[in-house]
């Protein structure tokens, strides 16, 4: 059975990495040059930034229409690949949980106070089951009710409390 990526890959602009040059250009913004076309100022962000980060990196124009995706950043040119991981380490920034403070629950939604990489947090979730989930690699991601987005990369190694406390949620 193919996933809906595998199903729909036939109707993205895959582009050739050999052909494909990312510029950052006077004043920070980004360029794209493709074969004899140039793109400025794009965006890159990635399809399957948890599962798969160094793969699939999509290139928009500002008004956030696709131009097309390269398969592995890896692929590119030393200068392509190294503007186009500085700039996803700006834009796609997940701030790393390293211990739950506390979890209260009210009609529904929940208030988390916890520790990440970047310092304490108070942030409020709907719904556990919609906005916390656990991926197939056995890490964890929970979405804010502004979208934004919290990680636990290893349930184990986080401080015993905190796992209980989201024992009882997940």
């Amino acid at each position: 059975m193919q996933s809906v990526f595998e199903r729909d890959k036939s109707r993205i602009r895959l582009l050739e990495p050999s052909q494909t040059k990312v510029i950052r250009k006077e004043g920070g913004a980004l360029e794209l040059r493709y074969r004899e076309e140039v793109y400025y100022p794009i965006r890159v962000k990635r399809a399957f930034p948890l599962t798969n980060p160094q793969n699939y990196i999509v290139f928009l124009k500002e008004n956030n229409k696709q131009i097309g995706m390269v398969e592995d950043v890896n692929d590119l040119d030393e200068e392509s690949r190294k503007n186009i991981l500085e700039e996803l380490d700006v834009v796609f920034f997940i701030p790393q949980i390293k211990r739950i403070i506390w979890v209260k629950e009210r009609f529904g939604s929940s208030r988390w106070k916890v520790e990440t990489d970047r310092g304490i947090k108070e942030f409020a979730t709907r719904s556990l089951h919609e906005s916390v989930k656990e991926l197939e690699d056995g890490h964890i991601v929970i979405t804010d009710t502004e979208g934004l987005q919290y990680e636990i990369k290893d349930i184990n190694s986080l401080p015993r409390k905190s796992r209980a406390i989201l024992g009882k949620i997940v």
